[in-house]
Order: C-alpha cells, then structure tokens, then sequence
C-alpha cells in the first residue's frame, strides 16, 4: 500500500511515504512556509519512489495542536489530494504521534521510566502538551505554562522526557523560572522525524475505525483570534 504522511503542525517540513516495504522521508527546517514547499515535497518523494501521485493509496496527517496557518494548510492539502484521486483520508492528533516517535526512539526506558510529554510552543510562553505513561495518553491536551505543567501534571513522576522539536525551548523556559530542587528530571530529547511513524498510527486507525468523515478539521486546543 502505498501511503503519504505528513506533519505540518510546527516549523518543520516532516513528510514520509511507504511504498513496497521501503520508507522515504524529509525532515528539516522550513519555518511556517508549507504552502510553499510541501507539494514539491510530495512530488520529490513519489519521483524517488518511483511512482505517480495517482499511485498514493492512503493520506494520513496531523491534526492538530499546533501552529494554525499550518493546520489549514496540511488539513487543506491531505483533502485535496483525497478527493480528487478517491482515496482516504486518516488524521492523527499531533501529540499523540510525537509521544509515540519519542517512545520508539527511547525503547530502552525501563517501563516505569516511560513518562513522555510531547511539547508543542503556543507562543506567549506556553505550550501545547499531553503525558503519556508506558504509551498512554494519562492525561487531557493541554494550553499551559512550563511550570504549570511540572507543578500540577508532572510532580508525581520520577523521570520526564520532553519530546518534539520545541522541547528545548520548553526545557529552557522551565529552567528560566527556577526548577525546585523537589522536582523531578526532566530532560529533552533530539527532536526526530514523526511521520515515519504517522504511517503506521494511520494506517492501524483506518484498519481499525476507518477514514476520517468529511467534515473531520484540525484540532484547536487555543482560540484563533
């Protein structure tokens, strides 16, 4: 099956496709600019793979949290490309797939250890955030402050890993306020490509509950306006 995943969420281009058992990816730095870059992206993978674009049998995105112009952007370009070759489309909360990128890169934690918060920045010094315990999702999507999160989400767990291109900044941020020495260690994590594993999260949801509907849109945690 040949199946295209992407994440337009935040300011990296991260775009996979699968096809006959081989992967082929882009991860880097693009800003806010998916309008301009992703479509050629898909193009320069499906000419690596050696197929059309006609050929793709499966679309699986990211729906959100994330930065809204991309939102609208990837939710706009996944729809036109599932409605006109006919085939369908899966979308995958974003934070739900940094957590499982993060746990599959950090499969050598000890079970107990496997405290994964997925962070996204918001702006205002906030941030987008989920935690996750041994691969589930214990708490709601979250709009908050670092200290927040780590004074009434984290306080109770031993060892924290940030996960996401922006859990630097969080991690810096944090320390910026001044981490209580009764906190738990919280370290960032090398930010890494999501959408290989945006691939398989949408092709177990569509196996499982089917294509999204019609009316499916990104997922806002934060107003717009």
């Amino acid at each position: 099956m040949n199946i295209l995943a992407f994440d337009t969420s935040g300011a990296m281009l991260d775009i996979a496709l699968k096809t006959r058992g081989k992967l082929y990816s882009r991860y880097h730095q693009i800003g806010l600019q998916h309008s301009e870059h992703i479509m050629p992206a898909i193009i320069e993978l499906c000419k690596e793979a050696s197929i059309t674009i006609q050929q793709l049998e499966l679309v699986v995105i990211t729906r959100g949290p994330g930065s809204f112009t991309g939102l609208r952007v990837g939710m706009a370009t996944a729809k036109g490309l599932a409605f006109g070759l006919q085939i369908p489309l899966v979308s995958v909360p974003t934070l739900d797939t940094l957590a499982a990128a993060a746990r599959l890169a950090h499969s050598n934690l000890k079970k107990e250890q496997r405290i994964i918060v997925p962070v996204i920045d918001a702006r205002k010094q906030r941030f987008y955030a989920a935690v996750y315990k041994s691969g589930n999702r214990v708490s709601e999507y979250l709009d908050i402050s670092p200290e927040d999160l780590l004074n009434h989400h984290l306080i109770h767990y031993n060892d924290i890993l940030l996960a996401g291109p922006d859990s630097e900044r969080f991690l810096q941020l944090l320390k910026k306020t001044g981490i209580p020495t009764c906190s738990p260690a919280v370290a960032a994590s090398v930010p890494m490509p999501a959408a290989p594993v945006l691939i398989e999260a949408g092709l177990s949801q569509y196996e499982t509950i089917g294509s999204d509907s019609a009316d499916q849109g990104p997922l806002y945690i934060r107003n717009s306006t």
